[in-house]
């Protein structure tokens, strides 16, 4: 194994983390920023931090904004809470990080395969690609 691929395996784990979190607090339904997290947060670096912390701030925002590339007849709560969780982390971590769009596509439907059911990973991929198109032509 390469230093790269090591490299981009513990980004990638890094980004897992955080949508673990996400989906925790999803479905526990509580808000986090009120709850201690720094036995969760000491081993995170900036990196997670960031991202979380931007979710944190910007939720309900990001939650309408993957909402507005669903489905007309869909909202979130039809998402599987881990699909959703990985779509709120991609877009927290563009917002806050300015991941490349192909990276965080990729980086996502990676995690979508190997933790969400058999095709949701498709959702992940065309909801990030548009989110992401548009965002591209706006900056």
């Amino acid at each position: 194994m390469s230093l790269m691929e090591t490299s981009s395996s513990a980004i990638w784990k890094r980004r897992v983390s955080v949508v673990q979190v996400i989906y925790s607090e999803l479905i526990a339904d509580q808000d986090f920023s009120k709850l201690d997290l720094s036995d969760q947060r000491d081993n995170w670096t900036d990196f997670e931090n960031k991202i979380f912390d931007n979710y944190l701030d910007n939720k309900q925002r990001y939650i309408s904004v993957i909402e507005s590339y669903l489905n007309a007849d869909w909202s979130l709560e039809r998402l599987n809470t881990l699909c959703a969780s990985i779509l709120l982390e991609a877009i927290s971590e563009f917002h806050v990080l300015k991941t490349p769009i192909k990276v965080l596509i990729t980086e996502s439907v990676k995690t979508a395969k190997n933790y969400c059911d058999e095709n949701e990973y498709r959702i992940v991929n065309r909801v990030l690609e548009d989110f992401l198109k548009n965002e591209a032509v706006n900056t």
